[in-house]
């Protein structure tokens, strides 16, 4: 069986995503609970595009494609970046689809469980209000 993950990695992968940059440790804590580890293996399709957001994930070890045929787009997600995020908060359908370009290990924070946990946590509230006012600026 393949080693899990400490709650303290989980914590400083979370910290290093720009969304929870801002929160505390121990809000990281209680989010860090919630994640799950999954494997998956070069050419695994994680998310499609159109779809309905049910997670989002954060890339431990590994890379992730991500395509779009819609916005006619290719991206990558790498090591400490997350994908899927922005869906989960709209509820608008995946924008892309997610495929690993190798065998990767990931992440998942489930819709539900996040927004439940949301409503308990005003510290993750806060960064992601911080995070969507920052990438609004940019724009």
């Amino acid at each position: 069986m393949a080693e899990e993950l400490a709650i303290i990695e989980k914590v400083f992968l979370l910290q290093s995503i720009d969304l929870f940059s801002n929160a505390e440790a121990e809000a990281l804590v209680r989010l860090a609970s919630i994640t799950r580890e999954e494997r998956y293996e070069s050419g695994d399709v994680i998310q499609k595009e159109g779809a309905t957001p049910d997670g989002f994930y954060v890339v431990v070890r590994g890379r992730i494609g991500l395509k779009s045929e819609s916005l006619n787009r290719s991206e990558e997600a790498i090591e400490h970046q997350a994908f899927g995020i922005l869906s989960v908060l709209d509820g608008e359908p995946l924008q892309f689809t997610a495929a690993c370009t190798e065998d990767s290990l990931l992440l998942r924070i489930d819709s539900d469980d996040f927004f439940d946990h949301l409503t308990d946590d005003e510290e993750i509230v806060k960064g992601i209000v911080r995070y969507l006012a920052k990438q609004l600026r940019m724009k």
